[in-house]
């Protein structure tokens, strides 16, 4: 859940390499976890592009109502 929270931090002070980097981490730290797993992969790979933004938000908004 910390991982989320920084990656939501970064994207907000604009800084999305730091949020791509947390959200690669994610993708590494929960390997117990296939769904977690897909869902840090899946912010990842759309994270950060103005034309994937509607991709992104969805993304992060997976991983959201994942730990909520």
């Amino acid at each position: 859940m910390a991982l989320l929270a920084l990656m939501l931090h970064a994207l907000i002070n604009g800084d999305e390499g730091l949020a791509r980097a947390h959200a690669l981490i994610g993708t590494v730290k929960a390997t117990g976890n296939k769904l977690l797993t897909k869902l840090f992969l899946e912010a990842y790979r759309a994270c950060c592009g103005l034309k994937n933004s509607e991709e992104s938000r969805r993304a992060i908004a997976k991983l959201f109502f994942y730990h909520v």
